[in-house]
């Protein structure tokens, strides 16, 4: 199962998301960047995908042709793994100084 983007509750997933599909329980779109398995907020564009187009509105649907609905809780791991490995550093770094 995968979880929308902005209401975080289940959702059942098509094998193909269209560029006007919405959430059913939040009417969201769908086929939007932080939907996507590319999303990387830390890469260029903010897409690790590299032939993609700039994408102004993350969270508004676009017509992207990379697009691969990806798990909006993954997104949130990278970022925790991220924080995580910044807090670490920092110890260390005030254990030296």
């Amino acid at each position: 199962m995968k979880h929308c983007h902005y209401c975080h509750r289940e959702i059942k997933v098509p094998n193909r998301i269209g560029f006007r599909d919405t959430c059913t329980y939040c009417s969201s779109d769908l086929h939007v960047c932080l939907q996507c398995r590319f999303y990387d907020r830390h890469s260029y564009n903010e897409c690790r995908e590299p032939q993609s187009e700039w994408v102004k509105d993350k969270d508004r649907a676009n017509r992207c042709e990379y697009f691969a609905f990806g798990d909006v809780r993954n997104h949130n791991h990278k970022v925790d793994e991220a924080a995580q490995a910044k807090a670490k550093l920092n110890e260390i770094f005030k254990k030296l100084g």
